[in-house]
């Protein structure tokens, strides 16, 4: 969301922040986001239907881990070059374009800035 809030503002598509948010928000609400989308998977010979089944296409991981705190407070901080890099070692990402990707793996979506997280609670 960020990058495309700076997209709309640097385009002059949006004013401020709170009004690139709103349209972004509209475009996701509405469904012409994910039409878009669509059309993108599509145009690179993708599935025209990926959108409405991609459960169909995407495989399914075989392992999950629960994630809890160390200790209880706010996110503040996130190192997401390292989790991005724990995603390539896993080999859910490239160092080279002929790597092949093991596209069922990926992180669960992490809290963000200012969650509230309680020590030895699992946060979702």
């Amino acid at each position: 969301m960020a990058l495309c809030v700076e997209m709309l503002i640097s385009g002059k598509l949006a004013k401020d922040d709170a009004e690139a948010r709103a349209k972004l928000q509209a475009v996701l609400d509405n469904g012409k986001a994910a039409e878009i989308f669509g059309r993108m998977v599509a145009a690179q010979k993708g599935p025209t239907d990926f959108v409405e089944n991609y459960a169909k296409y995407l495989p399914t991981a075989t392992l999950s881990k629960a994630v809890y705190a160390d200790s209880e407070g706010f996110v503040s901080a996130m190192d997401t070059r390292a989790l991005g890099m724990a995603v390539v070692s896993m080999g859910g990402g490239r160092r080279q374009a002929s790597t092949l990707l093991i596209t069922a793996l990926a992180l669960p979506i992490w809290p963000v800035w200012a969650t509230a997280l309680t020590e030895n609670v699992r946060w979702r």
